[in-house]
């Protein structure tokens, strides 16, 4: 049996074998890949034109955050009450977001559930078990087109932690944007 190469194939397979050989002649190492395997960038679902993150604490350091669509980001602080003085560092902080840094944070805040939380946690519920008096508040709000999603967190403390994990990694995704000094 005679096996008979149409000369397209034949062009092709030198052709990769040549792009093959002149990768490994240069001792760089050959990738070889298959697009449809590679997952695609994360893209949020939803056009976030505002986010905000406001910490009332019966003891420590109140503040504010906010960052828009545009990518101002600004640390407000509101108040310090406890033992001693406020830290050095609890002052006004404005930066701007580097691209595609708020489209992270909002892939952060999506992947958390956020939009799937309940508007409020206090004392009783069973994500809230136990009550503390002076434990202060968390807000965070998501204002995108169409609408927006509140979720607040209030006295109350869950395990050893006082925010459960996906309000805590939230909070500490929006503190990192912003560069929180606390």
């Amino acid at each position: 049996m005679k096996l008979v190469c149409p000369r397209r194939v034949v062009s092709f397979i030198i052709a990769v074998a040549a792009v093959f050989i002149s990768g490994c002649s240069n001792g760089n190492p050959v990738s070889v890949s298959n697009p449809s395997s590679q997952k695609p960038t994360p893209v949020p679902t939803r056009q976030v034109t505002e986010i905000e993150l406001a910490s009332t604490a019966a003891l420590g350091a109140s503040y504010a955050i906010s960052i828009s669509r545009e990518g101002k980001a600004q640390f407000s602080p509101k108040g310090y009450s406890g033992y001693g003085t406020a830290p050095e560092d609890f002052k006004p902080v404005t930066r701007t977001l580097r691209p595609g840094e708020m489209d992270e944070l909002v892939q952060t805040i999506e992947s958390n559930g956020f939009f799937e939380l309940r508007e409020r946690y206090s004392a009783g519920d069973q994500e809230c078990p136990n009550h503390i008096d002076d434990g202060g508040s968390l807000r965070i709000r998501v204002t995108f087109e169409g609408g927006s999603k509140e979720v607040s967190w209030t006295n109350c403390y869950r395990d050893s932690s006082i925010y459960p994990g996906a309000i805590a990694s939230i909070k500490d995704a929006i503190r990192k944007a912003v560069g929180s000094p606390i």
